[in-house]
């Protein structure tokens, strides 16, 4: 099958519209709270700002010629595609702001080749970061990290430690890193529990797949297949035929995502044809794609797992009725 492995910072650093897109939030709401302590009413500040940019941190303005502060060689960082250069310019941030935890993300997920140096570089990371939030007041916000801009850059080390538990094969691990990011962002806008649910399955855990379910209450592939295959493992057909039931009733294109997932030719067609797009890091909520990277960002799974596709398949019937 045409999957393709993905080192861990492509996709756990911010890129540069969120880099800037957070400063400009922080830049906005001091610029309000301001205006708020010098006595002007919310109406005269929603007024006052009515028509003008809410980014008045562009990344497309910062260039290596124009670039002083941290944040700026952080977003060059970001907008590179050169490794070494991106490294570079994580480290001059750092220099400049040596208590940024996205500058010293960056250094050392770029940075570092052997999974475990970084295990243990995030976690002394991990322990800066929580002395800064305890440091900052930030505590108090515990369980909404994410609603504030400057609690995210923590979650990002979390969630980096928490994914880097997960490529060393250490679930049980992972699995605690998760609730615990889970405890500061009860949200999980990272989607931490996504990748929960496949360790569970993966675990024959249970009680960890049905309290993320009882949690989130979601019907989408992400949760509900790793939960029919967990059910499947254990040797529980019916209850998996249920939960295939369910997302099939959510996402008819089910069939269509496991049958090309048994023939190699026909998932490299579908990425072919753009129809599931293997270099991207998004998919459309109850279409294929989302079938698609449910089973591809947890082939450690699914790899093994052709066997419960065919099962599946071979019972379509079923799961069609509902029975």
């Amino acid at each position: 099958m045409p999957f393709q492995i993905v080192h861990p910072n492509k996709y756990l650093l911010p890129d540069a519209f969120e880099l800037a897109r957070d400063a400009s939030t922080r830049l906005m709401q001091e610029k309000v709270q301001k205006q708020l302590d010098a006595g002007i009413s919310m109406d005269e500040i929603n007024a006052s700002i009515m028509g003008k940019t809410m980014m008045p941190v562009n990344p497309d303005d910062i260039t290596p010629e124009t670039a002083e502060s941290a944040l700026d060689f952080l977003i060059l960082s970001a907008k590179s595609e050169k490794q070494r250069e991106r490294l570079d310019y994580a480290k001059k941030a750092l220099a400049l702001d040596p208590e940024s935890l996205d500058a010293a993300l960056a250094v050392i997920l770029l940075g570092t080749r052997d999974l475990i140096s970084m295990k243990k570089k995030l976690e002394t990371l991990m322990e800066k970061g929580k002395a800064q939030m305890e440091q900052q007041g930030l505590m108090d916000a515990k369980g909404q990290f994410w609603q504030q801009f400057e609690t995210r850059p923590f979650i990002r080390v979390l969630r980096a430690h928490f994914t880097v538990l997960q490529l060393l094969g250490q679930y049980r691990n992972a699995l605690a890193a998760g609730w615990e990011i889970i405890s500061y962002n009860k949200g999980d806008n990272l989607g931490v529990r996504y990748d929960m649910m496949a360790m569970a399955a993966w675990l024959l855990d249970p009680d960890t797949a049905l309290t993320l379910m009882a949690r989130y209450q979601e019907e989408d592939a992400m949760m509900l297949l790793p939960l029919a295959l967990l059910y499947f493992r254990l040797g529980k057909g019916k209850d998996s035929l249920r939960i295939l039931h369910t997302l099939y009733a959510s996402n008819p294109s089910l069939f269509n995502v496991l049958d090309d997932l048994l023939d190699g030719g026909a998932m490299e067609e579908a990425c072919r044809q753009d129809r599931l797009p293997l270099n991207a890091y998004h998919y459309t909520a109850f279409e294929d794609s989302e079938v698609f990277f449910a089973v591809h960002d947890n082939l450690f799974l699914y790899l093994v797992s052709g066997t419960f596709f065919q099962w599946a398949l071979d019972n379509a019937k079923k799961i069609i009725r509902g029975a």
